[in-house]
């Protein structure tokens, strides 16, 4: 999955938000995850997600890539709800409400 079809600015505002919400590009010292993903997260999707060449060349994801991990998780978890598309329906305070309570 080199590209994400379809994916919107909008969309990636989304998981951008996400991401700096969970830390961002610094590692969570107690489970070694950043933004909220944990690298065996990035490991079980290995199949479906391909870091770009700018990510692995930087040692961060880029937004790009932020935004192809979030969407395969989110619609990966949010399935019964319509996946991703559901996020980018909701306001950003309600976004972060809703994922809060999800954990």
């Amino acid at each position: 999955m080199d590209t994400l079809p379809g994916i919107t600015q909008a969309e990636k505002g989304v998981y951008k938000s996400f991401f700096d919400w969970e830390g961002g590009d610094k590692a969570n010292p107690k489970n070694g995850s950043v933004g909220g993903i944990l690298k065996g997260t990035l490991e079980n999707l290995k199949e479906l997600f391909k870091p770009s060449e700018e990510s692995v060349k930087r040692g961060k994801l880029t937004l790009d890539d932020i935004s192809k991990v979030y969407r395969v998780y989110f619609d990966d978890s949010l399935k019964r709800v319509g996946g991703h598309n559901v996020l980018i329906q909701l306001e950003s305070d309600i976004f972060l409400c809703l994922i809060s309570y999800i954990q």
